[in-house]
């Protein structure tokens, strides 16, 4: 049993995926089967924040299940080659364990937004750009990034082979 907490929808106004909240919720059901209270499929979870759930929608998925059918060919993801946390997880000490100076740690923990990039595979795009540990990603494109699920849904609509423009916050030190 769950409580959906907040849509998150497309561009083009689909709903994107949706939270849910449930204190009963565990990593074991990431990769599950959402159903609502008719037994009817709404969706899979996705990923596990807390005792919240990020559920893709069944349309979305059946959406992507036709496009791959119809290329007889999977669908590429965009790979950037990093691997973050987003910052309202943070604790402060985290930050400034990546080089932030104190003041500065402070009021990016205050502003709960942004992926900080623990990670950035060696000769990844990534890497090609200069992005480095402890870098701060702010937003892809116009777009402001909240949490992972933003960061990740607007890497994919980029799509593959893409070239995507970041604003980067990036710590003190040299």
């Amino acid at each position: 049993e769950g409580r959906i907490q907040h849509v998150l929808t497309a561009p083009s106004g689909d709903v994107a995926r949706f939270k849910v909240s449930s204190p009963k919720l565990s990593r074991a059901n990431i990769g599950g089967v959402a159903i609502n209270e008719a037994g009817e499929t709404i969706g899979i979870v996705d990923g596990l924040e807390g005792n919240e759930a990020s559920i893709l929608p069944a349309a979305l998925i059946r959406r992507a299940a036709e496009r791959v059918l119809e290329q007889q060919a999977s669908v590429p993801r965009p790979w950037l080659g990093v691997k973050g946390e987003a910052v309202a997880a943070l604790k402060l000490q985290q930050i400034l364990n990546h080089g932030w100076a104190l003041e500065r740690a402070s009021a990016l923990a205050g502003k709960h937004r942004g992926i900080m990039l623990t990670s950035i595979v060696p000769g990844s795009p990534a890497a090609q750009a200069a992005l480095r540990a402890g870098d701060v990603i702010l937003k892809v494109g116009d777009n402001e990034i909240q949490n992972a699920d933003d960061f990740t849904w607007w890497l994919e609509q980029a799509g593959p082979s893409s070239s995507v423009r970041f604003t980067v916050a990036r710590p003190d030190r040299a």
